[in-house]
């Protein structure tokens, strides 16, 4: 009988730590209380404004709220809006936010990025149905998917030359890359995507890892083992999987 090992520890050795890149870390919330506490009396005025849009039902509703922010802040939070409403006008907006010039474009560069990237691939599935019960739009087209990797990547690089990460958002990239990869048939690219983001500590890369073995072990879907075991990082994370479930998971008694 073999041991049975641990998936988290081995998938997270699969691959070197970047160290360009962010560790991950629990990311300490602090209470809207102390949130508050810190702002002026300026930012506090501008913080009620996003608030009351972001609560909005509309996109229209909340353009009329917006009066009194500056350019970055109001087209960001419009975008947050309208990717709330599964809108693809929230492009829109995050493309204009990346447009401003560099001294206009202080709080939200990585994260309008980050957002862009999430935009373009339809990444709805943390928003819930409105109450009209309209469903999540159809996954967009491939021409659409290279460009959110391309944001993605923008992210990443970024975060390398040296960008503050504090949220993460370098790491939460490699797994969205990742998705899409999977979406296009590109089983490998996304394996080692995962691997990199398990690497750096990130439990949700370990998740998809152990998500992508159990797909590639499933009879149904040897086409995709065929290509994808050519890959040798896709071996060893294939070994982990066998490793690293006992010998009932695999039918022997």
């Amino acid at each position: 009988y073999m041991p049975e090992g641990n998936f988290s520890f081995e998938a997270g050795k699969l691959v070197d730590i970047d160290n360009k890149l962010p560790r991950w870390k629990e990311v300490k919330a602090i209470s809207m209380e102390e949130f508050r506490s810190r702002m002026s009396a300026e930012q506090l005025r501008q913080s009620d404004i996003i608030d009351q849009m972001r609560a909005s039902h509309s996109i229209e509703q909340a353009e009329a709220l917006s009066a009194g922010l500056d350019p970055e802040q109001r087209l960001y939070t419009l975008g947050a809006v309208a990717f709330k409403l599964m809108d693809p006008k929230a492009v829109d907006y995050f493309s204009q936010v990346l447009a401003l010039p560099e001294s206009e474009r202080q709080r939200y560069g990585l994260d309008a990025k980050y957002s862009l990237g999430r935009a373009l691939m339809g990444d709805y599935s943390s928003e819930t149905e409105d109450e009209t019960g309209r469903s999540i739009p159809p996954r967009p087209d491939d021409a659409q998917l290279k460009l959110a990797l391309v944001a993605f990547q923008n992210v990443i690089d970024r975060v390398k030359n040296g960008e503050a990460d504090e949220t993460l958002l370098s790491l939460s990239s490699l797994g969205q890359q990742a998705r899409i990869h999977i979406w296009l048939g590109d089983m490998v690219t996304a394996t080692h995507l995962y691997a990199q983001q398990a690497a750096q500590g990130d439990n949700t890369g370990s998740r998809s890892l152990r998500y992508i073995s159990s797909a590639l072990m499933n009879p149904q879907n040897e086409r995709l083992v065929v290509e994808a075991i050519k890959d040798p990082l896709v071996q060893q994370l294939m070994t982990i999987q066998l490793f690293t479930n006992n010998w009932n998971w695999l039918g022997y008694e």
